[in-house]
């Protein structure tokens, strides 16, 4: 999303979040609490784009609270799918903001979503998107100085990858391989 588009984006969304509190008035129709939860995590991706990481927080927080109470009533694929993206979002922007024990509490429950995702679905974007989550605790653990910590994550990364590139022709899964053999070699060296 270019700069330009951001206020456009953002008047939208504010618009939608309008429209979609008006119709849960009408309705009370528990789907539309999920599009709020939508357009909460749309404007915290343009607040994040921004790098207004307090208004980010909050509409992500906004957007966790409502997608909880229906991974609550029906925990589809979709809802887990949209935790897990939250909680990626809380882990970095916890991170950026240098709190690190909070942004590792965020990325182990993205971990613990998407493990799920991973066994309910069987895909290999879903264990890609786990083998994602492993290198930014890797990251995490490296920015804190804990090789040791780091180097386990990413080796989780690698070993889940490399069954993965043997199933799959798929050039993202050997650019992760890539990314997470790179990182490893420089915490070797």
């Amino acid at each position: 999303m270019a700069q330009k588009d951001l206020p456009a984006a953002e008047r939208w969304y504010r618009r939608g979040v309008e429209v979609v509190q008006e119709l849960i008035r009408q309705t009370h129709d528990p789907a539309d609490h999920q599009s709020l939860a939508l357009m909460y995590y749309n404007l915290g991706i343009v607040a994040k784009t921004r790098q207004d990481w307090d208004a980010a927080r909050n509409w992500f927080s906004l957007a966790l609270e409502l997608y909880q109470l229906a991974a609550q009533q029906s925990g589809t694929p979709q809802v887990l799918q949209a935790l897990a993206n939250i909680c990626g979002n809380l882990g970095y922007i916890s991170y950026i903001q240098r709190n690190p024990v909070e942004a590792q509490g965020w990325l182990e429950q993205e971990m613990s979503l998407r493990k799920s995702i991973a066994r309910q679905s069987g895909t290999p974007e879903a264990f890609q998107a786990l083998c994602g989550c492993y290198e930014q605790l890797g990251n995490l653990a490296v920015s804190q100085g804990d090789t040791g910590r780091a180097i386990s994550w990413y080796q989780r990364a690698y070993q889940v990858l490399e069954a993965l590139a043997q199933s799959t022709a798929s050039p993202e899964i050997r650019n992760q391989l890539g990314r997470i053999e790179q990182k490893l070699g420089q915490l070797f060296h």
